[in-house]
């Protein structure tokens, strides 16, 4: 059954490096309204434990807010705001003005024929797979593992959209990964994660820009469909 999920991609048009995404998003959820837990997924009794639907990634070298969901919603309060786009990234006073808008329904739907995404600077593993990941002793193995870990995320994005699934043994999800790049460690709060590139194949249709993984909301595991011609 096909499902048909709210959409919404801006973009600013003044460069800022990657690094500066964490800053970004602080800077966007004050100019909203630190009361909006969506912007910032932080709540009055700690963390909001839920796919994030407020998402600010670094495309083409500029920042761009990715919102799917109620998302799209919860970011007109940033629109209300008096000068949402006069922003204070670190030590610097930003003036960003919309270079694009991005307003759609992406079909969500489990098809038979495979698609086929790019995903970079992926964080795939909690303390529990990072351990189980240890302790496989070929890269079939580990091949596998991440495999079975990235369905789990797929699947964790379609419950944050509140897309509900089929029954696997009428519809399973399916998640082959073709290329894997070697891993990188990543710094993120004092904790030293390993990011990978990868191309995979699925059978979800995925909206493009929209994080899998860990840390997604500041940029990490954004996917991309590949091109017919990759």
């Amino acid at each position: 059954m096909l499902v048909a999920l709210p959409y919404l991609r801006i973009s600013f048009n003044t460069p800022i490096d990657g690094r500066d995404i964490p800053m970004f998003r602080g800077a966007v959820a004050q100019a909203a309204g630190l009361e909006h837990e969506l912007f910032h997924n932080h709540t009055e009794e700690g963390f909001r434990y839920a796919y994030p639907l407020i998402q600010y990634k670094q495309v083409s070298g500029k920042p761009s807010i990715i919102c799917v969901g109620e998302g799209t919603q919860a970011i007109s309060h940033l629109f209300q705001a008096g000068r949402p786009y006069d922003l204070r990234i670190g030590r610097r006073q930003v003036a960003m003005s919309i270079e694009r808008l991005d307003a759609r329904k992406h079909p969500l739907q489990i098809w038979d024929a495979p698609i086929r995404y790019h995903i970079r600077r992926w964080l795939p593993f909690n303390t529990e797979s990072y351990a189980a990941y240890r302790s496989k002793t070929t890269e079939a193995e580990r091949r596998e593992l991440l495999e079975a870990v990235l369905r789990g995320q797929i699947m964790a994005f379609a419950k944050g959209v509140a897309w509900k699934l089929p029954p696997k043994e009428e519809r399973p999800v399916v998640c082959r990964i073709q290329h894997l790049s070697e891993p990188v460690r990543h710094t993120i709060r004092d904790a030293r994660l390993l990011a990978f590139d990868a191309t995979f194949e699925t059978n979800v249709s995925l909206p493009n820009l929209i994080g899998l993984g860990r840390h997604v909301s500041i940029g990490y595991g954004v996917i991309l469909q590949a091109r017919k011609k990759d």
